[in-house]
């Protein structure tokens, strides 16, 4: 419950949905922006296999000590491996040493520590939350800088540096606590002030209401840019398959795919005459594994599977069906 209330909440503040809007004071309200970036649990792992979207990894690290400590995203080292950066946003929570509620790794780092890493109980809005951390707000912050955005005071407090957004006010150091509008600072020394109320400032859960239109419009172009791989990713799309028919067939039988050639998507059926594990894999030309569409129990009967090529190149590929001893592979083709 605790997971999901988290992403519950990115997809309320990310589209302007959440039940604070009412408090952006007047003056900004035309600012607050619907960013149309959604999130969702991953349906499928990195090789093709249906899942929950949520791992959990039992640690003798008892605390991860910030971003200097990478060892939260290595198995090996008491966290875990991430996922491919390129098809997910792995959000990692876990205990943070140092008072720290959380950070993110910007566009462009290193692949293997690509995502955001937050406080247990600074993490969704139900469970373990601990006030004033307990609106979700800190992972909203951090996909924030996934996003490329920059504290809103620019990480200076003085005048001279800023997010590099247009439509945010130039601000001094960092805002904690609740502040009251209008708050002023040496960089905004009249009303309206500074934007404590931006979701990345510093000040408490309950007091973050908004990105503002040039905040999205950064977001965005980072979704357009350096992160658009994940406009391709099929990694939110359930696993496509079917069953066809419950008339129990007289052998296993893998079909030929239909149609083929293909763009982008193509059907494959298959026959399993009694209960088995059933394994479906698609192969580039070299052997290499592109995804596991099926593995799992099926009982006896006729599936499909819809395979989705949106990610391939045009060419020749294999796909092999085993269940028990029997095995059996078939050429593909995709044309683009």
């Amino acid at each position: 419950a605790q997971i999901l209330s988290q992403i519950a909440v990115l997809n309320q503040d990310f589209a302007k949905l959440n039940a604070d809007t009412n408090l952006i004071p007047a003056v900004w309200k035309s600012l607050g922006a619907n960013t149309q970036i959604q999130f969702c649990l991953a349906q499928r792992d990195p090789g093709g296999n249906p899942t929950t979207g949520i791992t959990r990894t039992s640690t003798s690290v008892t605390a991860f000590n910030g971003s200097a400590d990478q060892r939260i995203f290595f198995t090996a080292q008491g966290g875990r491996d991430i996922w491919d950066r390129d098809r997910y946003l792995n959000i990692y929570t876990c205990n943070l040493g140092g008072g720290l509620l959380g950070y993110a790794q910007f566009p462009g780092g290193d692949p293997q520590t690509d995502g955001t890493v937050n406080l247990f109980s600074a993490f969704g809005t139900v469970g373990v939350v601990n006030p004033p951390y307990d609106k979700g707000r800190t992972v909203t912050h951090e996909v924030g800088h996934w996003l490329n955005l920059f504290h809103i005071w620019g990480d200076e407090p003085d005048c001279n540096q800023d997010d590099q957004v247009s439509d945010t006010p130039l601000q001094g150091p960092e805002n904690v606590g609740c502040p009251t509008f209008p708050k002023t600072d040496a960089c905004q020394p009249s009303s309206p002030g500074v934007m404590f109320m931006n979701y990345m400032d510093y000040s408490n859960d309950a007091c973050m209401h908004m990105f503002t239109t040039g905040q999205s419009t950064r977001m965005n172009a980072a979704l357009n840019g350096p992160r658009a791989s994940l406009l391709t990713s099929n990694g939110c799309s359930p696993i496509g398959i079917t069953p066809i028919s419950t008339e129990i067939p007289g052998d296993f039988k893998l079909n030929q795919n239909y149609p083929n050639p293909f763009n982008p998507v193509t059907n494959i059926t298959f026959d399993i005459p009694k209960s088995s594990f059933v394994k479906l894999t698609i192969f580039e030309v070299s052997g290499k594994m592109i995804e596991v569409p099926v593995n799992q129990n099926l009982s006896a009967g006729t599936y499909n599977v819809d395979f989705d090529a949106a990610k391939l190149s045009s060419g020749i590929y294999f796909y092999k069906l085993e269940a028990g001893e029997f095995t059996q592979t078939k050429k593909m083709m995709v044309i683009k």
